[in-house]
């Protein structure tokens, strides 16, 4: 029943994403080293804030953050290669070779640099991967409840992941991220949710499962979150009890915004 659950609500959440993607919506298509990848550019101005969506998801499963934040500053959010409403990739599927076609698409679709990373669970991951290789074009990062590679581990040594959650290049890319470096002087915060099962406003016998199930994982991706940001110079945790792991966008979209605000505010001071 947990399962079909979870299922239940990606389906909805990836039923609305094909919803919102309609054609009064302003969408390009981008060569990004091979395939074309489905790209919104809203807001002008600098820096150049990137949305890097979760495992899979869809750049509609940012909600309004987006289109809020080009209101002060430009944006961009877009599909991955082999995602979404893009083209399949080419190549491997891993960290590296998504953050090439990503930095290939900014440079084809006239978006500069700097750029703050924004991403969101294993977004987070792919941000971090990116900021490795191009350190001189970002100038910070959001990092929205992101995969923590320490914590995945913790779960295939105790029973808590299945082998159909992860594909071989996700584990990949999770070993990418754990050697990728941030780049000195640049402001990082993470926002930490505390409630990683879904969060709504009815309780029910599986979500109270789900609950039961997750309450172990609480404190652990607490920790992991807490000992990774504390290694960076500045680096700051940003706590939430108000939002789910893969609905904070849509929970608490102010939330997401002004850490948004606050790493332009921090760039400024500098």
């Amino acid at each position: 029943m947990i399962n079909k659950l979870i299922a239940g609500i990606a389906a909805v959440l990836s039923l609305l994403a094909v919803l919102l993607a309609t054609d009064k919506q302003d969408f390009i298509r981008v060569d990004a080293n091979g395939p074309k990848v489905r790209m919104q550019i809203m807001g002008s101005g600098s820096p150049t804030i990137v949305f890097e969506n979760g495992g899979g998801g869809f750049l509609e499963l940012w909600g309004s953050v987006p289109a809020r934040v080009s209101r002060f500053t430009k944006v961009v959010a877009y599909d991955r290669a082999g995602d979404g409403l893009s083209d399949d990739g080419i190549g491997p599927r891993h960290g590296r070779n998504i953050a090439a076609e990503l930095h290939a698409a900014l440079q084809n679709a006239n978006a500069p640099p700097p750029y703050i990373l924004v991403g969101h669970s294993l977004g987070g991951s792919y941000a971090r991967i990116f900021a490795d290789m191009y350190p001189a074009e970002v100038a910070g990062m959001v990092l929205v409840d992101p995969t923590q590679e320490e914590m995945i581990a913790w779960n295939d040594e105790n029973g808590f992941s299945r082998a159909s959650d992860w594909s071989d290049m996700w584990f990949v890319t999770l070993g990418q991220a754990r050697e990728s470096k941030v780049p000195p002087n640049i402001p990082v915060f993470l926002i930490h949710v505390m409630r990683p099962w879904p969060h709504g406003p009815f309780n029910s016998k599986d979500l109270e499962e789900i609950e039961a199930r997750e309450a172990p994982r609480v404190p652990l991706r607490l920790k992991f979150h807490k000992e990774w940001v504390e290694q960076i110079p500045g680096g700051q945790l940003v706590i939430t009890e108000n939002s789910s792991h893969g609905g904070i966008n849509f929970e608490e979209p102010e939330l997401v915004i002004n850490t948004i605000r606050q790493v332009i505010e921090k760039i400024g001071k500098n």
